[in-house]
């Protein structure tokens, strides 16, 4: 599907999933993964993932995370949870956000959820100056272009004894390290972005 975050003559496509999978076992949760278009960014740096951290308190305290939570009785589906809980977290309202499509879900064995990303774009009249972390459950706000997240994608070994051994993707930005289910969301986003010219990330 086209991308319209992409900069004129630049265009890319997402390889998203149309529609939610059947989530793993664990609390059914969502996420809102937002492409916002940089007028000033050019190519890979023309587009800009926000995130949160979570603030102190909880398994995930401190973490980098996208906005998101549980869904609730009263969601229509993932999508609608993740909206909800965006407008409640950052104050990022609906009407300024289409969704695109899915990746695929992510279970968290440390805090029993069991996580649909949802992939959507922001429209250029949303200004981000106008988010406003609840102070509750977000501690800050900020963006990073695809182009720096390609950058400084890595991988890690976990041992044998934790819950997830093996390699996992990490990323170190300047705000610090991001890890756990939140990389692996943003690897899976960089692998399903394509871009002319542009090999895959791998």
């Amino acid at each position: 599907m086209p991308d319209p975050a992409a900069p004129p003559g630049a265009p890319a496509t997402l390889d998203l999933l149309a529609a939610p999978r059947p989530l793993p076992p664990g609390r059914p949760a969502a996420v809102l993964v937002t492409l916002w278009r940089d007028p000033h960014g050019g190519g890979e740096d023309a587009t800009r993932l926000l995130f949160i951290r979570r603030t102190a308190g909880g398994a995930h305290a401190g973490q980098f995370a996208f906005p998101g939570g549980k869904l609730e009785a009263g969601d229509a589906g993932p999508a609608a949870a993740a909206l909800r809980e965006a407008a409640e977290e950052v104050a990022l309202e609906p009407d300024g956000v289409r969704v695109l499509g899915y990746l695929q879900p992510v279970a968290i064995p440390v805090s029993g959820f069991s996580v649909q990303p949802v992939v959507a774009a922001v429209a250029p009249r949303v200004d981000p100056g106008r988010l406003r972390p609840e102070a509750g459950e977000v501690a800050d706000v900020f963006f990073r272009s695809l182009g720096e997240l390609a950058a400084c994608a890595d991988w890690e070994r976990r041992p044998p004894q934790s819950l997830r051994q093996g390699a996992w993707p990490v990323f170190h930005l300047p705000e610090g390290r991001l890890w756990g289910a939140t990389a692996i969301m943003v690897k899976a986003l960089l692998r399903r972005w394509r871009r002319p010219g542009v090999p895959p990330v791998r």
